[in-house]
């Protein structure tokens, strides 16, 4: 018990840094209401910020940082004009999953 105690004590901050993978991450979550509800109340406890809306006039500073989609829609032209890239529902579970962000590039959805 003790060699636990002492092994959390020093992993705290790697703990709790775990717990936010999203941290200081903007996601503009794009798809169905129920994608957005369920996906931004995970993404604001793992430390982002997540947008169900993304107006035009919104400041270079709210700028999404990664849209993900659920599929349901294609990206709207605001999204593709800033280049943002576009990751499926998956990219979001790897990285609570890892406690980290993943690369979004193998997660990136490529619309037709």
């Amino acid at each position: 018990k003790q060699w636990y105690q002492r092994r959390v004590r020093g992993q705290d901050k790697d703990i709790k840094d775990a717990l936010k993978p999203f941290k200081r991450q903007i996601v503009y979550l794009q798809g169905t209401r129920e994608f957005k509800d369920t996906w931004s109340e995970l993404v604001e406890a793992g430390g982002g910020e997540a947008i169900k809306r993304w107006f035009r006039n919104t400041s270079t500073l709210s700028y999404p940082t990664i849209v993900a989609s659920d599929g349901s829609s294609a990206p709207s032209k605001t999204t593709v004009k800033f280049n943002v890239p576009i990751v499926s529902k998956d990219w979001l579970k790897q990285c609570v999953i890892r406690g980290e962000l993943a690369d979004p590039e193998p997660f990136k959805v490529i619309f037709i």
